[in-house]
């Protein structure tokens, strides 16, 4: 299954590929939902690969966000994904994971590389839970910027490769 096209979902419950094939995605926006996606590659985004807004959640598995003008996978306004085993590379502006609007979330065994500001960007109030994961090749920033009264639980990550210290908080 290859499918090439925007996807905006508002719904409480919806699973992406029963089938287990991967799928290609061109960007998706989840609003309010509660998804379930696993192993699907999101690609070639004009603005952000994956964007989590208004209170949505949804576990995303496997999958792998990449070449994004902006931020590969941002969470906003509350959003509260959990995101497991999956990449996030080469964000052309921005951050490969960014949280703003007191977002939380899990984020575990996830690489995020080759990006143009920090690897994990978090502003407005936002508490991730950010466990295993891999931050590395980041060629003008820090590995994680902590801003705006932001906090969050970081275990075991490895962070390298970075222009500057790999974690600043602000």
């Amino acid at each position: 299954l290859s499918v090439w096209f925007l996807m905006y979902l508002k719904l409480l419950n919806w699973d992406w590929n029963k089938s287990k094939k991967t799928s290609k995605i061109e960007r998706i926006t989840v609003t309010e939902g509660n998804p379930n996606i696993r192993e699907a590659i999101i690609y070639s985004c004009y603005i952000c690969g994956l964007d989590i807004l208004d209170f949505a959640s949804g576990t995303y598995e496997k999958c792998e966000i990449l070449h994004t003008n902006r931020s590969c996978l941002r969470v906003k306004s509350q959003g509260n994904p959990l995101i497991s085993n999956s990449i996030l590379h080469g964000s052309l502006s921005s951050s490969g994971l960014m949280l703003l609007n007191e977002s939380t979330g899990t984020y575990e065994n996830c690489e995020i590389y080759e990006t143009k500001s920090a690897g994990i960007g978090i502003l407005g109030k936002s508490n991730p839970q950010v466990k295993s994961c891999k931050i590395h090749n980041i060629s003008e920033h820090y590995g994680i910027s902590i801003y705006e009264e932001s906090s969050g639980t970081y275990e075991n990550c490895e962070i390298f490769k970075t222009k500057y210290v790999g974690i600043q908080v602000y």
